[in-house]
């Protein structure tokens, strides 16, 4: 099991002309990641559907969030704002969501918020209780951002994670394969409206595990989104945690 060593296998390769990739994160960026653990507020939901403690609207800090349908044999995944270094158990009816202080996968750095999806059944219980980290999810912002940022944590299989369609239009820009904990780097402009792809779920049921991937997203400072003054009566910001996926029990 190893922990947080950060190797950036960066990616070659350009969106329909709006795609920049960095090799390495923007030096003054503010994170868009709730700097505050908790289930985040999905437009296809309503409302969160757990027992956590922060239901966070995301709409507060000038973008909102919709899962979508990845692949036959799953619902919509969930998606959590989370810090590796803290153990979290969230219930959503019968149901458990758990995420341990150290994952059974790669780690992401200490003290750092990720959004974390999690995959769940077409009857919507969590896979691996919970630590299966995959999911689709449409980001919508108010405002037309320019040096929107995307880290990726942890991608080992080709294919699968990365941007889908920017402003409607399919890009399928995906991103390869890497060593265990590796960090990847998609930098977008004009962006008003982003379909991003999280892991690689398995054949469910019959193998449950996948390539779970966790994601951070920052503008560059300051923000092109609300102003930083916004963001901080907000109350969140921060960047944070992933794991990777493992088979659990």
């Amino acid at each position: 099991m190893k922990k947080v060593t950060l190797s950036a296998k960066i990616l070659a390769a350009a969106t329909v002309g709006f795609s920049v990739i960095t090799l390495a994160p923007a030096a003054n960026a503010a994170s868009l990641v709730p700097n505050i653990e908790g289930e985040v507020k999905l437009l296809n939901n309503g409302a969160c559907l757990t027992n956590a403690a922060n239901c966070i609207d995301t709409s507060l800090l000038g973008y909102t969030i919709e899962s979508l349908d990845y692949k036959d044999g799953f619902g919509k995944s969930l998606l959590f704002a989370d810090d590796r270094n803290t153990a979290n158990t969230y219930t959503q009816g019968s149901f458990e969501i758990k995420f341990l202080a150290e994952d059974e996968g790669t780690n992401p750095a200490l003290h750092q918020n990720w959004f974390r999806p999690v995959a769940v059944d077409e009857n919507g219980k969590p896979l691996e209780n919970g630590r299966l980290e995959v999911g689709l999810f449409e980001f919508v912002f108010d405002k037309v951002v320019n040096g929107l940022n995307l880290s990726f944590f942890d991608v080992e299989t080709s294919g699968f994670s990365g941007v889908i369609k920017v402003n409607g239009i399919a890009v399928n820009n995906l991103l390869p394969g890497g060593p265990d904990s590796n960090l990847q780097y998609i930098t977008l402009d004009d962006v008003k409206t982003l379909q991003i792809q999280l892991g690689q779920p398995g054949v469910f049921p019959s193998v449950r595990t996948g390539d779970g991937v966790s994601l951070a997203v920052s503008v560059p400072e300051p923000g092109t989104i609300v102003s930083l003054g916004a963001l901080a009566v907000a109350g969140m910001f921060g960047v944070r945690k992933g794991k990777k996926v493992s088979q659990v029990g």
